[in-house]
Formats: C-alpha cells, sequence, structure tokens
C-alpha cells in the first residue's frame, strides 16, 4: 500500500466508525507531508477500546448497598463513581484483562513480521473511567500500557493517541495525565494538540 492510499483508507475508516476527531484531523494533517524517506510502505498497528488491566471495582458493599441508598436519597453520583460499580464491568474484568493480554501479543506478533512504524491509539485507551494523577492512575497506567507493551516490537515503536469518551471521564486531570504526565512516564507516547470538546451539557472543554 502507498502512502498516499494509506491516507485515504485510514480517513474512511476513520469515517465509518465515527472515532474521536482528534485522530481524523491528525490524519489529514499527514495529507501535507511526505513518505519518509525510504518508505515506500508504512504500516501501522491500530489500537482501541482498550486498556482495562489494572482497572479496580469499588468495594462490592458500596455498590450493593451504599450506593442504592444514595441515588434514593437524590445526591448527585459521579460517573466515576457509577462506572466503578457497572456490574457488566465488574463481572467481565477477568475476562478482559486476560483478552487484552492476548491481543497485545498477536499484535506484537505480527506488527514485528510487517514491520510496524507506529501504533495508533483511536480513544477509550483506560476503562472503565479513565485515568488521572493519583497513586491508581499511575497503577493503572504502568499496568495497561507501560507494562502490557513493552516487549519486542513494542519496545521502542512510537505510539500516536487520541482520548475517547472515557478518557476524559475524570475531567481536566485526566486529560492532563494522558497528554503532559504520560510522554514523560513512557515517551514513546504522542498526543496531537488541539482542544477536545465533551458535548454533555455538564461538561466542559478540557484542552490537551
Amino acid at each position: 500500500m502507498t502512502w498516499s492510499r494509506l491516507q485515504t483508507s485510514v480517513l474512511a475508516l476513520l469515517a465509518l466508525q465515527e472515532v474521536p476527531t482528534v485522530l481524523a484531523e491528525y490524519v489529514r494533517t499527514l495529507q501535507l507531508k511526505v513518505a519518509p524517506v525510504g518508505s515506500e510502505v508504512l504500516t501501522v498497528g491500530v489500537v482501541g477500546d482498550y486498556g482495562w488491566t489494572g482497572w479496580k471495582s469499588s468495594p462490592p458493599h458500596f455498590c450493593l448497598e451504599v450506593l442504592p441508598e444514595l441515588q434514593a436519597a437524590g445526591l448527585t453520583i459521579a460517573n466515576e463513581v457509577l462506572n466503578d460499580c457497572d456490574p457488566g464491568d465488574i463481572t467481565y474484568i477477568n475476562y478482559v484483562t486476560a483478552l487484552q493480554i492476548d491481543t497485545s501479543s498477536r499484535i506484537g506478533q505480527v506488527c514485528a513480521m510487517k514491520n510496524c512504524t507506529a501504533f495508533v491509539s483511536i480513544g477509550d485507551n483506560f476503562y472503565d473511567s479513565g485515568i488521572d494523577f493519583t497513586s491508581g492512575g499511575i497503577q493503572h497506567f504502568q499496568e495497561a500500557r507501560v507494562g502490557m507493551y513493552s516487549r519486542g516490537i513494542f519496545e521502542s515503536t512510537p505510539w500516536y493517541q487520541c482520548l475517547g469518551n472515557y478518557d476524559i471521564v475524570k475531567g481536566q486531570s485526566g486529560v492532563d495525565f494522558q497528554t503532559k504526565v504520560a510522554p514523560i512516564y513512557d515517551s514513546r507516547r504522542n498526543f496531537v494538540a488541539q482542544e477536545l470538546f465533551a458535548p454533555s451539557a455538564a461538561s466542559a472543554d478540557h484542552t490537551f
């Protein structure tokens, strides 16, 4: 596949799947550039909707007994608290963690054979409520990204990432972690700088 055909194919895929506009804008900027010297073919690995490893649900007592009482009393419950009590996520956490491990291994094998030049993450990098600059967020980042994608082809290949709706659950703190802390923590991480608008009436604009 030529450089121009890759750009066209990726743009078509973005339109079909309605992934965040950040990546779409980034790919469009590539049209202004030429393929790197000696790179007639550019192969990238695409990853999205992953990052369960390291997620911890809230205690069962809180989710099953305390939370219903708080909701009945009309208290406003933060989205991250609701997410961390999601019964489906609690049920499947062990399964999806194993699935992420298997998938990362497979992506590594395929990209090693095809000599991937980069990896692109299309968003929702950390379930179930994103990450922020806390001890828990640091641990989640270490387990779900740094430790998960660290060997073989992953060791030095750059990542180009955008944020999905799950990545901004914690607000600006979560955005800042992924765009300012994460690239220092793991120099392979790259983000495109532009504004991300959260359309919810209760949400604010987040800049990264």
